[in-house]
This record gives structure tokens, sequence and C-alpha cells, in this order.
């Protein structure tokens, strides 16, 4: 897929917003749909909403993460 990070959530930071900012306003978060993922997307959203960027969360199916689901449904 073009146009695509992968950072692990948990490790997503302001810093990564910045970057990020310096290239589009606008940010998609597609991370695990687990509890973890979920918390990670929240915290995600708020580092980069406050660096001005557009966000959107991605709801994934159950039991499967962003690479499975790509693999089996194609981009």
């Amino acid at each position: 897929m073009g146009n695509t990070v992968a950072v692990s959530g948990t490790a997503f930071t302001p810093d990564h917003a910045a970057l990020i900012k310096r290239m589009t306003e606008n940010l998609i978060l597609a991370l695990d749909p687990d509890e973890a993922g979920v918390k990670a997307a929240g915290r995600a959203a708020r580092a980069a909403l406050s660096s001005g960027l557009n966000v959107k969360v991605v709801q994934l199916p159950k039991g499967l993460d962003p690479a499975d689901l790509i693999k089996e449904k194609g981009p």
C-alpha cells in the first residue's frame, strides 16, 4: 500500500505526528482490533490531533490485524 507508515501503536509519539505533518495533514490509524490496539489508537489519535492533523481511525474486523486484513482482502 502506498503512503503507508508502520509504527507500533504504543510507540506513536507527538514527534511521529510532527514528522507526518510535514508530508500531509491527514492521518488514518489502523491498529489491531483488540483492547490494546483500541487504547493505542486513542493515544495516537490524541497525539496526532494535538499536532494539528486530521485523524480517522479504521475499525477492523475482530481477529484480523491490519497486515492480515490486507493479505486476505487486498488493499
